[in-house]
């Protein structure tokens, strides 16, 4: 007989939500977040050594790291930055009818008043810039709800004063009657005063959670928004205080993420012990989810908040939609990932810096070559004396001799000029696309010119195309 579907309990809704957050962030932290680290690596040009990769770096020889990711990523993000932001509007309601005209002009003034208001241009500028260094780059927005607290501390109030001050919304959290004076009291009163507004975010890519059977933020079963906040945060955002600091936890996994680590290297673990519990702080994750959580059989959208690593529940509640945008510049095919410069790069940068490296090897040993010495005829010290025109008294004819190498560099500039004619082709940018190789452009035809031009600019606008999708 066939199992009939039936409501979770308030048990069995934690231990789903739990273990879904706890098999996503496996796969965040385990499987995504160390090749977008040696992706943000290769981008900074750190040394080899620091993402386990060839060719490591050894005392005494060149360690230069050629900066190929880099200098893709910040050809690449001006063009697009001007498709979406070079005009007065950066986005435009078309209506559909005549009677559409007015609600759509309204529309899209309002959209890109909130777009100014939210500082869209740093946080679009953020979230391109992810994505062409890490394959994605993840906006949030929603309408965030948040209560400025004020407190007031009175003496001598009678029950008719205090009953005035509860109309106008405040609670009496403390009360005290005046020894002496009956009917008089000191209270302690609070009011908390809803404010809301429209925030628009770039999320860091490891606070971005999804299951690892999802292939796009449509069908995942869930989504969800993993940070730390401060206990007095998530008091501002409504939950009690008494909740809070018994869920919080004292143990996080979030921080064991290599890329959380990358960009707080000055992190220190006093920070969970501060002296003010108001500022210690808590993991806490927003998470959409598809559940069917009523027992119909259908799953439903629903946003469930939980605090801690036990993933204690503080809000359920059904969803319209979740606020995640997900930008790519090349979507990967069945899956919700993209590649980025770093999948399309790595390789060339790796190969580059190694051939740069011999090179200034070569060139310091055929400059500075080394010395060979009997060392019974030369003091040290005379001969470790690299200043100009220093002396180096011998004790007998040919204690020194100079071990002549010759600069063989010269031989590696056509692999170099290879290895840059492969990344312009990965990536469609070239400098005479750019109009920065004069002589390109003059010894070539204006047809070719133009061809090469466009041919760049049909990589950009698909790039843009897929981020605006």
């Amino acid at each position: 007989m066939a199992e009939s579907p039936q409501a979770m309990t308030e048990d069995d809704l934690k231990a789903w939500i739990a273990g879904t957050i706890q098999d996503s962030v496996d796969h965040i932290d385990d499987e995504v977040s160390p090749v977008r680290a040696s992706s943000f690596r290769y981008y900074l040009g750190s040394p080899f050594s620091d993402s386990g990769d060839s060719p490591t770096e050894e005392d005494g020889r060149s360690q230069v790291v050629s900066r190929d990711v880099h200098d893709a990523v910040h050809s690449i993000l001006p063009s697009l930055m001007r498709v979406f932001f070079s005009h007065e509007k950066a986005c435009e309601f078309v209506p559909r009818g005549p009677e559409d005209v007015a609600g759509a002009a309204q529309a899209t003034e309002l959209v890109n008043w909130m777009m100014e208001q939210s500082n869209a241009y740093s946080v679009f500028a953020d979230a391109m810039k992810d994505c062409l260094i890490k394959g994605e780059g993840i906006i949030k927005c929603w309408h965030e709800i948040t209560y400025d607290i004020q407190t007031r501390e009175l003496m001598g109030l009678d029950e008719l004063q205090i009953g005035m001050f509860v109309q106008e919304g405040f609670e009496v959290t403390q009360s005290e009657e005046i020894e002496g004076q009956p009917g008089l009291y000191n209270v302690v009163l609070t009011r908390r005063i809803p404010r809301g507004e429209t925030r628009l975010e770039c999320l860091p890519p490891e606070e971005f959670l999804i299951n690892r059977t999802a292939t796009s933020l449509e069908d995942a079963k869930l989504i969800a928004h993993r940070q730390l906040l401060r206990v007095g945060d998530l008091v501002e955002l409504g939950y009690p205080y008494e909740t809070i600091i018994q869920y919080k936890g004292y143990e996080d996994d979030f921080r064991s993420n290599e890329e959380w680590n990358l960009r707080h290297p000055n992190w220190r673990e006093e920070d969970d012990t501060d002296a003010d519990p108001a500022n210690r702080l808590v993991q806490y994750v927003e998470s959409y989810v598809r559940v069917d959580a009523d027992g119909d059989g259908v799953p439903e959208l629903r946003r469930i908040c939980t605090i801690g690593n036990a993933h204690q529940i503080l809000m359920n509640e059904p969803a319209d939609s979740h606020p995640f945008i997900l930008i790519r510049k090349d979507p990967l095919p069945h899956t919700w990932r993209g590649m980025s410069l770093y999948d399309e790069l790595a390789d060339v940068q790796r190969i580059k810096s190694a051939v740069m490296r011999n090179m200034l090897d070569s060139l310091s040993l055929s400059t500075r070559p080394r010395i060979s010495y009997l060392e019974s005829a030369v003091d040290w010290e005379d001969l470790a004396n690299d200043e100009v025109g220093a002396l180096i008294p011998m004790r007998s004819a040919g204690a020194i001799q100079m071990l002549e190498m010759p600069f063989v560099g010269a031989a590696a500039f056509p692999l170099l000029q290879y290895l840059d004619e492969i990344k312009e082709q990965r990536t469609g940018i070239s400098r005479a696309s750019q109009g920065l190789d004069a002589e390109a452009l003059q010894s070539t035809t204006a047809i070719a010119v133009s061809a090469t031009q466009k041919s760049a600019q049909a990589r950009l606008e698909l790039i843009a195309r897929n981020i605006a999708e």
